[in-house]
């Protein structure tokens, strides 16, 4: 299902509160069995400025993270990374946004503006994560 998941976010487009960074991690944690992290915020915003107005996640990210992930999944925030752990990194190379990844178990994966991406562990900081439970 891991891959199967990456596969389909290869054949999307970015698009802001349908296919962005957050909703496809928030839709693996929901096809994991959890409760949509997104909850009443999913298509609530359509833009970078409308995003930030409804969850404050440009300027905040780990705060609305935390209130989505703990407070509407019940997720537990993890200490030890397992492949299908959902999170929040900063890019090295462009360390002025935040973003919900994936980790495959290998690499850090998700969906950016110009499509699906994948980044070695090494070229991110990772701000926190959750685990999803996945068992391959």
């Amino acid at each position: 299902p891991l891959y199967l998941t990456l596969h389909k976010w290869q054949s999307m487009a970015h698009v802001w509160g349908l296919s962005d960074c957050m909703t496809v991690i928030c839709d693996w944690c929901v096809e994991n069995g959890h409760h949509d992290p997104l909850g009443d915020l999913r298509w609530g915003y359509d833009s970078a400025i409308s995003c930030q107005k409804l969850t404050g996640y440009l300027t905040d990210p780990l705060s609305v993270c935390a209130a989505q992930f703990e407070g509407v999944a019940g997720l537990k925030r993890g200490n030890a990374l397992n492949a299908g752990d959902v999170g929040v990194v900063r890019r090295r190379d462009d360390p002025r946004f935040a973003y919900g990844m994936l980790w495959t178990g290998h690499s850090w994966a998700g969906l950016g503006e110009s499509g699906a991406v994948t980044v070695d562990a090494s070229m991110v900081e990772v701000l926190a994560f959750w685990s999803v439970g996945y068992e391959a």
